[in-house]
């Protein structure tokens, strides 16, 4: 269950006129991939959902997280599209961030 199956890969190459944002990288190429559509949860989902809640702390990543409760960090994106928080840096100390359960059934709400 990869993040990035079923969305558009777009790569940036040298010559592309766009090499002001590779040469400061030091690389040929860049691999960018389309942002994803999710359709909003609803009532019924959540009611097929459990949740962890975990009060934001100093130190406290997404990715780290995602390792605890599911065992691999690439899910650490479930757990920011269900808390409406991109990035850590959207998560604010003593915040209630919320770990929905199961995976697996979460993954499937959002690749409707």
């Amino acid at each position: 269950m990869s993040r990035y199956e079923d969305r558009n890969e777009f790569i940036l190459r040298t010559g592309s006129g766009n090499d002001h944002l590779l040469k400061p990288r030091a690389t040929k190429s860049l691999r960018f991939y389309s942002s994803p559509e999710f359709e909003p949860l609803t009532m019924s989902d959540y009611s097929e959902i459990t949740e962890v809640k975990h009060v934001w702390k100093i130190g406290d990543r997404l990715y780290k997280l995602a390792y605890e409760h599911y065992g691999d960090v690439q899910y650490w994106w479930v757990i920011a599209k269900y808390n409406s928080r991109p990035t850590e840096s959207h998560i604010k100390l003593g915040e209630v961030v919320s770990v929905p359960f199961p995976l697996e059934t979460v993954i499937d709400f959002y690749r409707r």
